[in-house]
């Protein structure tokens, strides 16, 4: 079922022409895609951005922390603050979710899911920094947190209608494990972020969003 939506989100994301960023919310009235494809969490999201501020989410993950498991959640996001200089731009976010997720490996009733995230970011047209944590509380998934650090460099620099690309290095820890080490290759091309890329451990990853 993953396949199939992520085709269908990538016809739709050619089809418009507006810029695409890879940051939790967007210009005022725009509609977000996002879909993330990797382990241990995968997730697809329909966000509509409200002013550049603030974000409402509907998200449908597929994570194994206690098993396979799956979760439907509603989540807002807000900019807490930008930083915007001539050559590089800052930003803060925060985050609450809420949801069910059901396991039944665990349990064969659905749970509540009460989350949050964490999330900041500074890059210029070269280099780009990021940081984001998550915190997931609930019955029998015993308060996990994640966090995801993000380091990358644009090897060339190009007009802003011209496709772009950064090489990114990620780190995805989640806690009581050891750090996932992570090689990705983002793509910007007008409306649509693109990333591809695996993990050490041998799994890939694929990354869409684009905005409307």
């Amino acid at each position: 079922m993953f396949t199939k939506v992520f085709i269908i989100i990538s016809l739709i994301s050619f089809i418009f022409t507006k810029a695409a960023s890879g940051h939790p919310t967007s210009f005022k009235d725009s509609v977000i895609i996002d879909s993330r494809f990797s382990q241990p969490m995968s997730e697809i999201g329909i966000g509509y951005s409200a002013t550049h501020r603030i974000a409402f989410w509907g998200k449908s993950l597929a994570f194994n922390f206690a098993g396979p498991a799956h979760s439907t959640n509603l989540q807002i996001n807000y900019l807490v603050q930008r930083w915007n200089q001539i050559e590089s731009q800052g930003n803060v976010y925060v985050g609450l979710g809420y949801g069910q997720w059901t396991n039944r490996m665990v349990t064969p009733l659905a749970r509540e899911l009460h989350y949050y995230f964490l999330q900041a970011d500074w890059e210029t047209r070269y280099i780009y920094f990021m940081i984001e944590h998550y915190g997931f509380q609930s019955k029998s998934l015993n308060n996990m947190m994640m966090n995801k650090y993000r380091f990358g460099f644009a090897p060339y620099t190009v007009d802003f209608e011209a496709m772009s690309s950064w090489i990114i290095y990620e780190g995805f820890d989640q806690i009581n494990q050891s750090i996932d080490h992570r090689m990705l290759l983002r793509m910007y091309y007008k409306n649509v972020l693109f990333e591809i890329g695996g993990s050490l451990n041998g799994y890939a990853i694929i990354n869409l969003m684009t905005h409307i």
